[in-house]
């Protein structure tokens, strides 16, 4: 019987790991299943998405409250690294889209999982938080300021077709 699948060692940022480890416990399937399933949706005519179109801003300073520093990429945290198997045909997709994009696969991997995971607009809260000193972020005057470009930001990333 021939092997249809691809085995391979990823690195993921440990809380993406802990995150889809949670979900596969959620969704009652096993850790490799659930990152399949993820990895397969990204490449649907219409990826699915537990998130809403918009946001206001209670919603976004009650977001702002769950998300770690490790989901916004400011962490250091030691990534999780396993064997996991993929189908064959979604590992070709993947070294597609992979090289395509200019990126490894783990790369291409950890970004997709990432989408189907947080929303969209995590990308556009990581690149505004990124400009900012940790003072910057810890005034209020500078949250109100950030607030409603954050809030426009998000709304905007969230209508894009992903």
């Amino acid at each position: 019987m021939i092997d249809d699948t691809h085995r391979s060692q990823y690195r993921l940022p440990r809380s993406l790991y802990e995150k889809l480890r949670e979900r596969a416990q959620r969704n009652r399937r096993s850790l490799n299943n659930e990152l399949t399933w993820r990895l397969e949706a990204t490449f649907a005519s219409t990826p699915s998405s537990d998130h809403p179109e918009s946001i206001g801003a209670e919603a976004v300073h009650a977001l702002l409250a769950e998300i770690t520093l490790a989901e916004l990429g400011l962490s250091s945290e030691e990534p999780h690294s396993a064997h996991y198997r993929l189908p064959r045909a979604l590992y070709q997709k993947l070294k597609s889209a992979s090289k395509d994009r200019g990126q490894t696969i783990n790369e291409e991997i950890v970004e997709r999982l990432e989408t189907s995971l947080y929303p969209g607009w995590i990308g556009s809260l990581r690149d505004v938080l990124s400009k900012m000193t940790i003072p910057e972020l810890l005034t209020q005057q500078a949250l109100e300021t950030l607030l409603p470009s954050l809030v426009e930001k998000i709304n905007a990333a969230m209508q894009k077709p992903q």
